[in-house]
């Protein structure tokens, strides 16, 4: 029989390459071939052509191409069976595959994740069209808000003696990938994207501040308000390390999570809003768009002078080892990403609120102004051709030994990123050296 078929990870909704079966009649009778078909646990995944026909000759063959089009992520397995008059019928050949999630930069158009969700990171308003680029709106918006950042004096007055404070929020992971000095209680480690900065003389040194706030166990939901001293913390604690006042602050980099998550997307997904505190029955991808708009609005509280929001979504999750936040909500976090960021640029352009996110009106100071930072998640070794860095991948030396908080090749990677973002962005010109 001929050797099973193996087709490596594919993209969820995206057909393989065909790979070929080749069915011999070795024997010295006609073969009567009575069916081909596709069986198994995932047979609706594997496709086959076949001009084998009814009957086979002595030593003739026939070729069956096989493709690949998986339904959803994970090992997919199925089997080509041919029954005919031969003994051992039905003769089986192994199919296997690995379902992949496709990065949202990458998506094709018309391509939808569980077959309702499309992908990319910005949706037009006056189009309904997906792509990565900021619609003309926001973007004219954007790079006007990014030239009001400018440094201020202790007490938020714009001053050329001031500072232009830019702070990072959110977990464990991001302080790691920011700085790690929190939790090593040294200097910034090498890699990481403080430490990058303040290294690079592209990098404005002059006026910029970076502060690493995120804190190990703070998770989205403590930072939609002040009950867990998220805020205190980094106001009485972080700021005072680098020198500069919560006045000073304008920029925030925000990348969080929802710990131990357990209801993943389908394809029949509604988010709906909540009041809080939200239950763990809620879609964990709409419970994070949720706290996020929350945590937009409760920004302007201990950073009043605050005019930028960059969001970022996971790394990939799949080498975890612990239930803290696997795949697939890793890879989901990019949607409830995705929504929060369209939710604001919707609502300017139709005057709507989203009733998840909330009201985001940046016009009117009830949020910042709200974009994507980079995008990164790729599924483990495939890469993703669209990320920040094209080819991105992610191995598992990239993570310590639970799988999910990165190395310290890992926060390079995600330091590389930010880097190249903001170095090369319109809507941060206040990083770059004058």
């Amino acid at each position: 029989m001929p050797a099973p078929l193996t087709f490596g990870s594919q993209a969820v909704e995206t057909t393989s390459a065909p790979q070929a079966v080749t069915l011999t009649n070795s024997g010295n009778a006609t073969l009567t071939i009575t069916s081909i078909t596709i069986t198994g646990t995932n047979s609706g995944d594997f496709t086959q052509t076949n001009a084998c026909g009814s009957s086979l000759k002595p030593n003739a063959s026939c070729t069956i191409d096989v493709t690949f089009t998986p339904t959803a992520t994970g090992t997919r397995s199925a089997q080509v069976s041919i029954s005919d008059n031969a003994s051992g019928s039905p003769q089986n050949v192994s199919l296997t595959g690995t379902g992949a999630s496709t990065p949202l930069v990458d998506f094709a158009s018309g391509q939808k994740y569980l077959g309702n969700f499309p992908g990319q990171l910005y949706t037009d308003p006056s189009t309904n069209v997906d792509s990565n680029t900021v619609p003309a709106q926001h973007d004219t918006a954007g790079k006007n808000i990014a030239l009001q950042v400018v440094p201020l004096d202790a007490s938020g007055i714009p001053s050329s003696a001031g500072k232009i404070g830019v702070v990072g929020i959110g977990m464990s992971n991001w302080t790691d990938e920011l700085c790690l000095a929190l939790r090593t209680q040294g200097p910034c480690a090498p890699g990481t994207f403080l430490a990058q900065a303040a290294a690079n003389s592209q990098v404005n040194q002059t006026t910029l501040v970076l502060v690493d706030c995120a804190q190990s166990g703070h998770i989205a939901a403590d930072w939609i308000d002040n009950s867990d001293s998220s805020y205190s913390t980094c106001i009485t604690e972080r700021l005072p390390l680098w020198n500069i006042t919560r006045d000073q602050v304008e920029v925030v980099l925000w990348k969080d999570a929802n710990p131990d998550p357990s209801v993943s997307m389908t394809s029949s997904t509604t988010c709906a809003y909540q009041p809080l505190p939200i239950p763990s029955s809620n879609p964990d991808v709409c419970s994070y768009e949720e706290y996020l708009g929350v945590m937009a609005r409760f920004l302007k509280t201990p950073f009043p002078n605050v005019k930028q929001l960059f969001v970022h979504s996971r790394v990939y999750a799949g080498y975890a080892t612990v239930p803290l936040n696997p795949e697939p909500f890793a890879y989901e976090y990019g949607f409830a990403t995705k929504w929060f960021v369209n939710a604001q640029i919707a609502q300017i352009a139709t005057m709507k609120i989203d009733p998840v996110a909330g009201d985001l009106d940046f016009t009117t100071g009830m949020a910042p102004w709200i974009a994507w930072g980079p995008y990164w998640w790729a599924a483990g070794t495939t890469p993703c051709n669209n990320c920040q860095t094209p080819g991105q991948i992610w191995v598992q030396s990239d993570y310590q030994s639970d799988g999910t908080h990165p190395s310290g090749a890992g926060a390079t990677k995600v330091g590389n990123n930010l880097m190249d973002y903001f170095l090369k962005s319109p809507y941060s010109p206040w990083f770059r050296a004058p």
